[in-house]
């Protein structure tokens, strides 16, 4: 397989990726990037700033706030004024939020864990290890 191969196979598996979590959340009423936002928040530790979340999702800052604002309407966080920089907010999940986040990222773990467990360990290990040092060469 030539490298032009390899690209196109690797874009058709990120885009399967792409789709794949797509799916779940739709299957969980929700959408990817409300489930990889409560993610982040969560992987935080429960609370967040706008930037953190659009740094680490690479999302635009009004699909961000989009995505907040639905957030915020079916009651899974508040937005707080940081009192250490007045022209940022804080996200915090309430406890419902917390409470449902907790389920929906259990529910994905286990999920993905079916998916990972069909792997050898020594497989999963060359995942990453492919993953980052592809990722190094992209940002060089």
């Amino acid at each position: 397989m030539d490298i032009k191969e390899t690209i196109d196979k690797s874009y058709n598996i990120w885009f399967g990726m792409n789709s794949v979590y797509e799916m779940w959340a739709k299957k969980n009423n929700l959408t990817n990037n409300s489930l990889m936002t409560l993610y982040v928040i969560s992987s935080l530790g429960l609370e967040a700033t706008p930037k953190q979340i659009i740094e680490r999702l690479q999302l635009p800052k009004q699909t961000v706030n989009s995505t907040l604002n639905t957030l915020e309407k079916k009651g899974y966080l508040h937005r707080e004024q940081d009192t250490q920089n007045k022209r940022q907010k804080i996200i915090k999940l309430t406890e419902s939020g917390k409470a449902f986040t907790d389920e929906i990222l259990e529910a994905l773990y286990q999920y993905e864990y079916q998916a990972y467990a069909q792997l050898s360990a020594q497989e999963r290990i060359m995942l990453i290890s492919i993953n980052e040092k592809l990722l190094k060469y992209l940002t060089i």
